[in-house]
């Protein structure tokens, strides 16, 4: 950090060499491990006295290997998971009251696979999965001190999603048909918090 302004960044990274997921007699078999990659960073701006923006955003992937459920195990079923999270949160304070708004936008990829190149364990000779959804999430509330034993919280938020999918497979058990859903949300919310000589609270 630095006089008005403060910042950080991270990177993580975690293997595992895994556990076979399946019941298997097959001498040869596979543990299902996975590894994760992940990227942190956020910057503060303190605008004015009484206003702080903070943008950030994270991203992870995930690799790893799976099997065709509890009792077939299964050497190329792999997923791959993106995800993808970045916004700002604002502070405004005006005497006793914080303003708070954030926005936050997220995306999720994964990618399932079964290529049968090692081996032919499972129902498909050749299966994939996709699925992708993204949302929108706002929300505003506030935080009012009415007194030194009382504080009020209400606000209001709003969510919208969407969602696509698509699973296909050889031999071909249905034509693939891209799932396709839009969701909106929205809601209000508050809460009164009472507290006595720090031994009570309601």
């Amino acid at each position: 950090s630095k006089e008005k302004i403060d910042y950080r960044v991270s990177y993580g990274y975690k293997s595992t060499g895994g556990i076979n997921e399946a019941v298997s007699q097959n001498p040869v078999y596979d543990k299902d491990g996975f590894k994760q990659q992940s990227l942190s960073a956020g910057i503060g701006l303190q605008a004015a006295k009484n206003i702080r923006i903070a943008p950030y955003l994270r991203y992870s992937k995930i690799e790893g290997d799976l099997d065709q459920g509890a009792f077939t195990d299964e050497l190329d079923y792999t997923y791959t998971q993106k995800n993808m999270q970045a916004g700002v949160r604002n502070e405004l304070v005006f005497g006793k009251t914080k303003l708070n708004l954030l926005y936050n936008f997220t995306k999720t990829d994964r990618l399932y696979i079964d290529d049968s190149v090692k081996s032919r364990n499972g129902i498909d000779t050749y299966s994939k999965g996709n699925y992708s959804g993204k949302e929108h999430f706002f929300d505003l509330y506030a935080n009012f001190s009415i007194n030194k034993a009382m504080k009020l919280t209400a606000g209001a938020d709003l969510r919208i999603s969407s969602t696509k999918q698509l699973y296909l497979s050889i031999p071909a058990w249905a034509p693939p048909v891209p799932l396709d859903t839009n969701i909106s949300q929205q809601s209000i919310y508050a809460a009164l918090n009472l507290t006595k000589d720090n031994f009570y609270n309601f």
